[in-house]
C-alpha cells in the first residue's frame, strides 16, 4: 500500500462490490477486448468517486485483504495490479527476505541467515510446571528445556554423581593401562 493509514470510505467500497457483482462473470478471459473493457468501465466508475487510483486501490488492498478476506480478488488485481506491484516494489527493499518463523521482512546480515534478529534470539515459549523425581515439589521451567525433571538442589546433587562416577570409571581405566 502506499499509504497504510488510509481510511477506507464505505462508497468506494459499496461501489466495486457493486461493479464486483455486475462483472466478475462476464469477464472472458480468452478475449482480452473482453478483459480491457470491463477494467476501463471499473476504473473509470471508481476514479468517478473523487479519489485519486492510488488511495482507491488502497481502500480496497486493505477491505479485501484486511477486512473481507476474500478469494476473489480477480477485479482488483485486473484493474490496479499494476498500481499494487509498484507499491510493492517500493516499499520492499531488493535485498530483504522474509522470516522463516514469524513472516516478516529483513535484510540479511549473513548469506545464511533466515530469522530476523527477534526471532533468532532465545525467546522462552512459555513455563511449564514439573515434580522432582528426587523430593517431590513442584518447579517451574523454561519450556524448551525438556531434560529436566529435578529442582535445582537435587539438579547439582545429580550432576555431581554423575561427574564421581565418570571421574572413577576414567581412574580405573587409567590404572588398568598400567
Amino acid at each position: 500500500m502506499k499509504n497504510k493509514f488510509i481510511e477506507i470510505n464505505e462508497s468506494v467500497i459499496k461501489e466495486y462490490n457493486k461493479l464486483n457483482r455486475t462483472y466478475h462473470f462476464k469477464i472472458e478471459q480468452k478475449n482480452q477486448d473482453n478483459v480491457n473493457y470491463i477494467v476501463n468501465v471499473i476504473k473509470e466508475n471508481l476514479l468517478n468517486l473523487d479519489y485519486c487510483e492510488s488511495d482507491i486501490c488502497d481502500m480496497l488492498v486493505r477491505h479485501l485483504y484486511s477486512n473481507r478476506k476474500t478469494p476473489h480478488k480477480e477485479i482488483l488485481w485486473k484493474c490496479f495490479g499494476d498500481v499494487i506491484v509498484n507499491n510493492l516494489k517500493q516499499s520492499i527493499p531488493d535485498n530483504s527476505i522474509q522470516c522463516e518463523k514469524c513472516g516478516e521482512r529483513f535484510v540479511q546480515t549473513a548469506s545464511n541467515q533466515k530469522l530476523c534478529d527477534t526471532c533468532s534470539t532465545y525467546q522462552p515459549i512459555e513455563n511449564k510446571t514439573i515434580i522432582c523425581i528426587d523430593c517431590g515439589c513442584k518447579v517451574e521451567v523454561d519450556n524448551m528445556d525438556n531434560e529436566t525433571c529435578r529442582c535445582e538442589i537435587h539438579k547439582k546433587i545429580y550432576l555431581k554423581e554423575i561427574k564421581k562416577q565418570q571421574n572413577k570409571r576414567y581412574y580405573e581405566n587409567k590404572c588398568e593401562i598400567k
